[in-house]
Protein backbone atom coordinates (compact mmCIF):
# COMPACT_ATOMS: atom_id res chain seq x y z
CA UNK A 1 0.00 0.00 0.00
CA UNK A 2 1.65 3.20 -0.67
CA UNK A 3 2.30 6.10 2.06
CA UNK A 4 -1.06 7.65 -0.23
CA UNK A 5 -3.04 5.60 1.90
CA UNK A 6 -1.26 6.56 5.01
CA UNK A 7 -1.76 10.12 4.79
CA UNK A 8 -5.65 9.74 4.21
CA UNK A 9 -5.86 7.48 7.29
CA UNK A 10 -3.46 10.12 9.18
CA UNK A 11 -5.68 12.80 8.15
CA UNK A 12 -8.71 11.08 9.13
CA UNK A 13 -7.95 9.22 12.29
CA UNK A 14 -4.92 11.68 13.97
CA UNK A 15 -3.13 9.41 16.17
CA UNK A 16 -4.51 10.52 20.00
CA UNK A 17 -5.24 8.77 23.69
CA UNK A 18 -7.82 6.34 22.82
CA UNK A 19 -10.95 6.38 24.80
CA UNK A 20 -14.82 5.99 24.03
CA UNK A 21 -15.83 6.57 20.71
CA UNK A 22 -16.18 9.89 19.58
CA UNK A 23 -19.56 9.79 18.49
CA UNK A 24 -20.43 13.38 18.77
CA UNK A 25 -17.62 14.06 16.80
CA UNK A 26 -18.74 11.79 14.14
CA UNK A 27 -22.19 12.81 14.00
CA UNK A 28 -21.64 16.55 13.60
CA UNK A 29 -19.21 15.91 10.62
CA UNK A 30 -21.46 13.32 9.13
CA UNK A 31 -24.44 15.48 9.41
CA UNK A 32 -22.78 18.52 7.69
CA UNK A 33 -21.36 16.54 4.73
CA UNK A 34 -24.76 14.98 4.06
CA UNK A 35 -27.08 17.47 4.78
CA UNK A 36 -26.70 19.59 1.71
CA UNK A 37 -28.18 16.49 -0.55
CA UNK A 38 -30.78 14.29 1.61
CA UNK A 39 -33.49 14.88 3.40
CA UNK A 40 -34.06 12.91 6.54
CA UNK A 41 -33.46 9.25 6.15
CA UNK A 42 -34.39 6.96 9.07
CA UNK A 43 -32.44 3.88 9.37
CA UNK A 44 -34.21 0.53 9.87
CA UNK A 45 -33.05 -2.45 11.96
CA UNK A 46 -31.21 -5.22 10.57
CA UNK A 47 -30.56 -8.60 11.41
CA UNK A 48 -26.26 -9.19 12.35
CA UNK A 49 -24.08 -5.93 11.63
CA UNK A 50 -25.69 -3.80 9.36
CA UNK A 51 -22.57 -0.61 7.72
CA UNK A 52 -23.82 1.75 5.40
CA UNK A 53 -21.72 3.52 3.86
CA UNK A 54 -24.03 6.02 2.94
CA UNK A 55 -25.32 8.48 5.32
CA UNK A 56 -29.26 6.97 6.28
CA UNK A 57 -29.76 9.57 8.84
CA UNK A 58 -28.44 12.19 11.01
CA UNK A 59 -30.36 11.60 13.42
CA UNK A 60 -29.27 9.21 16.85
CA UNK A 61 -32.41 7.19 16.98
CA UNK A 62 -32.10 6.36 12.95
CA UNK A 63 -28.30 5.62 13.50
CA UNK A 64 -29.36 3.14 16.35
CA UNK A 65 -31.90 1.67 14.31
CA UNK A 66 -34.57 2.97 16.17
CA UNK A 67 -36.50 4.62 13.62
CA UNK A 68 -40.48 3.49 13.59
CA UNK A 69 -41.29 3.32 9.97
CA UNK A 70 -41.06 0.16 8.20
CA UNK A 71 -41.62 -1.30 4.81
CA UNK A 72 -45.35 -2.34 3.29
CA UNK A 73 -43.92 -5.79 1.93
CA UNK A 74 -47.38 -6.24 -0.24
CA UNK A 75 -46.48 -2.90 -2.14
CA UNK A 76 -42.80 -3.88 -2.83
CA UNK A 77 -40.97 -3.68 -5.73
CA UNK A 78 -37.86 -5.58 -6.96
CA UNK A 79 -34.67 -3.37 -8.01
CA UNK A 80 -31.84 -5.97 -8.43
CA UNK A 81 -31.07 -9.75 -7.77
CA UNK A 82 -27.35 -10.90 -7.31
CA UNK A 83 -25.26 -13.74 -6.30
CA UNK A 84 -23.50 -12.92 -2.94
CA UNK A 85 -22.18 -16.55 -2.04
CA UNK A 86 -22.72 -19.69 -0.14
CA UNK A 87 -25.60 -20.19 -2.27
CA UNK A 88 -27.60 -17.13 -1.36
CA UNK A 89 -28.52 -14.15 -3.65
CA UNK A 90 -29.65 -10.71 -2.31
CA UNK A 91 -32.38 -8.49 -3.43
CA UNK A 92 -33.14 -5.43 -3.19
CA UNK A 93 -36.37 -3.69 -2.38
CA UNK A 94 -38.17 -0.37 -2.69
CA UNK A 95 -41.70 -0.11 -1.12
CA UNK A 96 -43.65 2.76 0.23
CA UNK A 97 -43.34 2.91 3.76
CA UNK A 98 -46.08 2.38 7.09
CA UNK A 99 -45.41 6.35 7.98
CA UNK A 100 -45.80 7.49 4.20
CA UNK A 101 -42.21 7.58 2.84
CA UNK A 102 -40.28 5.50 0.86
CA UNK A 103 -38.34 2.37 1.92
CA UNK A 104 -35.37 0.42 0.29
CA UNK A 105 -34.59 -2.95 2.01
CA UNK A 106 -32.70 -6.33 1.16
CA UNK A 107 -33.92 -9.63 1.30
CA UNK A 108 -31.33 -13.12 0.64
CA UNK A 109 -32.81 -16.58 0.46
CA UNK A 110 -31.22 -19.27 -2.14
CA UNK A 111 -33.79 -17.94 -5.53
CA UNK A 112 -31.98 -16.29 -8.11
CA UNK A 113 -35.06 -13.65 -8.89
CA UNK A 114 -37.45 -12.39 -7.32
CA UNK A 115 -40.77 -11.72 -8.83
CA UNK A 116 -43.59 -11.64 -5.69
CA UNK A 117 -43.16 -9.04 -3.14
CA UNK A 118 -41.68 -11.01 0.22
CA UNK A 119 -43.81 -12.47 2.32
CA UNK A 120 -41.05 -11.05 5.74
CA UNK A 121 -38.63 -9.26 5.74
CA UNK A 122 -35.44 -9.83 8.09
CA UNK A 123 -32.70 -7.71 6.63
CA UNK A 124 -31.83 -3.97 6.55
CA UNK A 125 -32.43 -1.24 4.98
CA UNK A 126 -33.54 2.80 4.83
CA UNK A 127 -36.93 4.59 4.94
CA UNK A 128 -37.28 8.27 3.64
CA UNK A 129 -38.94 10.91 6.53
CA UNK A 130 -42.91 11.32 4.57
CA UNK A 131 -43.33 13.41 1.67
CA UNK A 132 -39.78 14.10 1.47
CA UNK A 133 -36.93 11.80 -0.74
CA UNK A 134 -37.22 8.59 -2.62
CA UNK A 135 -34.59 6.28 -1.29
CA UNK A 136 -32.34 6.56 -4.07
CA UNK A 137 -29.08 9.35 -3.10
CA UNK A 138 -27.32 8.36 -6.41
CA UNK A 139 -27.16 12.32 -7.98
CA UNK A 140 -25.02 13.78 -10.73
CA UNK A 141 -22.55 15.26 -8.03
CA UNK A 142 -22.70 11.98 -6.01
CA UNK A 143 -22.76 9.33 -8.61
CA UNK A 144 -22.45 5.99 -6.16
CA UNK A 145 -24.54 5.27 -3.50
CA UNK A 146 -23.04 2.24 -1.60
CA UNK A 147 -23.93 0.74 1.38
CA UNK A 148 -22.31 -2.23 2.85
CA UNK A 149 -23.40 -5.29 5.06
CA UNK A 150 -21.80 -7.61 7.19
CA UNK A 151 -22.48 -10.46 9.88
CA UNK A 152 -20.50 -12.62 12.05
CA UNK A 153 -19.92 -16.11 11.34
CA UNK A 154 -21.24 -17.34 15.00
CA UNK A 155 -20.39 -21.49 14.19
CA UNK A 156 -23.15 -21.26 11.32
CA UNK A 157 -22.80 -23.90 8.67
CA UNK A 158 -22.02 -22.12 5.11
CA UNK A 159 -25.28 -22.24 3.42
CA UNK A 160 -27.10 -20.39 6.53
CA UNK A 161 -24.59 -17.57 6.47
CA UNK A 162 -24.91 -14.63 4.24
CA UNK A 163 -21.33 -13.32 2.83
CA UNK A 164 -21.02 -9.39 2.94
CA UNK A 165 -23.02 -7.62 0.60
CA UNK A 166 -22.50 -4.39 -1.91
CA UNK A 167 -25.32 -2.93 -2.87
CA UNK A 168 -26.33 0.65 -4.08
CA UNK A 169 -27.54 3.05 -7.27
CA UNK A 170 -25.02 4.72 -9.35
CA UNK A 171 -26.61 7.80 -11.48
CA UNK A 172 -27.88 7.03 -14.51
CA UNK A 173 -26.49 9.97 -16.80
CA UNK A 174 -23.49 8.53 -16.09
CA UNK A 175 -24.90 5.08 -18.26
CA UNK A 176 -23.08 2.57 -16.65
CA UNK A 177 -22.72 -0.60 -17.94
CA UNK A 178 -20.60 -2.58 -15.00
CA UNK A 179 -19.88 -2.31 -11.78
CA UNK A 180 -16.96 -4.34 -9.66
CA UNK A 181 -15.65 -3.93 -6.24
CA UNK A 182 -11.48 -3.31 -6.88
CA UNK A 183 -8.76 -4.30 -4.32
CA UNK A 184 -5.13 -5.02 -4.55
CA UNK A 185 -4.50 -7.50 -6.83
CA UNK A 186 -8.07 -8.47 -7.53
CA UNK A 187 -11.95 -7.30 -8.69
CA UNK A 188 -15.56 -9.12 -8.50
CA UNK A 189 -18.15 -7.98 -10.65
CA UNK A 190 -21.57 -7.26 -8.83
CA UNK A 191 -24.95 -7.65 -10.97
CA UNK A 192 -26.00 -3.92 -12.40
CA UNK A 193 -29.41 -3.72 -12.78
CA UNK A 194 -30.94 -0.26 -14.37
CA UNK A 195 -29.40 2.15 -12.27
CA UNK A 196 -29.24 -0.65 -9.11
CA UNK A 197 -26.42 -3.23 -8.16
CA UNK A 198 -26.19 -5.72 -5.61
CA UNK A 199 -23.82 -8.60 -5.03
CA UNK A 200 -21.29 -10.00 -2.88
CA UNK A 201 -18.39 -12.66 -1.85
CA UNK A 202 -16.76 -14.65 1.03
CA UNK A 203 -13.85 -12.95 -0.05
CA UNK A 204 -14.96 -9.23 1.87
CA UNK A 205 -15.17 -11.05 5.13
CA UNK A 206 -12.64 -9.42 7.35
CA UNK A 207 -9.79 -9.52 4.36
CA UNK A 208 -5.77 -9.04 4.88
CA UNK A 209 -4.77 -5.66 5.06
CA UNK A 210 -2.18 -6.12 1.70
CA UNK A 211 -5.60 -6.05 -0.21
CA UNK A 212 -6.58 -2.69 0.54
CA UNK A 213 -8.30 0.16 -0.53
CA UNK A 214 -11.52 -1.38 -1.59
CA UNK A 215 -13.49 0.56 -3.93
CA UNK A 216 -16.71 0.34 -5.92
CA UNK A 217 -15.96 1.31 -9.19
CA UNK A 218 -18.36 1.78 -12.35
CA UNK A 219 -17.31 1.59 -16.00
CA UNK A 220 -19.25 2.43 -18.77
CA UNK A 221 -19.59 0.50 -22.44
CA UNK A 222 -16.33 1.19 -23.48
CA UNK A 223 -14.89 0.26 -20.05
CA UNK A 224 -13.83 3.41 -19.18
CA UNK A 225 -14.18 4.55 -15.23
CA UNK A 226 -17.12 6.95 -14.67
CA UNK A 227 -17.31 7.21 -10.70
CA UNK A 228 -15.86 5.75 -8.10
CA UNK A 229 -16.71 4.92 -4.08
CA UNK A 230 -14.31 3.41 -1.57
CA UNK A 231 -16.08 0.81 1.15
CA UNK A 232 -15.56 2.21 4.59
CA UNK A 233 -12.39 0.04 5.83
CA UNK A 234 -13.18 -0.08 9.35
CA UNK A 235 -16.53 -1.84 7.91
CA UNK A 236 -14.53 -5.09 6.11
CA UNK A 237 -12.37 -5.28 9.15
CA UNK A 238 -14.85 -5.11 11.55
CA UNK A 239 -13.24 -2.79 13.89
CA UNK A 240 -15.14 -1.35 16.70
CA UNK A 241 -13.48 2.49 17.07
CA UNK A 242 -13.61 2.90 13.05
CA UNK A 243 -10.62 4.93 11.25
CA UNK A 244 -8.45 5.18 14.47
CA UNK A 245 -8.00 1.59 15.16
CA UNK A 246 -8.10 0.80 11.45
CA UNK A 247 -5.25 3.41 11.17
CA UNK A 248 -3.21 1.44 14.10
CA UNK A 249 -3.35 -1.86 12.51
CA UNK A 250 -2.28 -0.42 9.28
CA UNK A 251 0.56 1.28 10.86
CA UNK A 252 1.85 -2.25 12.62
CA UNK A 253 1.07 -4.25 9.45
CA UNK A 254 3.63 -1.55 7.28
CA UNK A 255 6.05 -1.82 10.15
CA UNK A 256 5.97 -5.30 9.82
CA UNK A 257 6.26 -5.62 6.14
CA UNK A 258 8.74 -3.08 5.03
Amino acid sequence: MSDVIAEELERLAPLREVGRPEWADVLARSRARRARRLAPVIAIAAVAIAVPTVALSSDVRGLLGLGHPAPVLASAEPLVSGFVGNDFYAHVWRSPSTTGGTCLFSTFDHTATESRPPRDWRGGGACSAKGTLTVSPADASHPLAVSFSIQRRLGVAPREWVPPVVAGSVYSGLHATRIAVVWRGGSHDLTLRNQWFVGGSRGFFIPPLRKFPFVVVAYNNAGREVARQKLDSPSLLMLRHGWKEFARKYRAWKQRHR
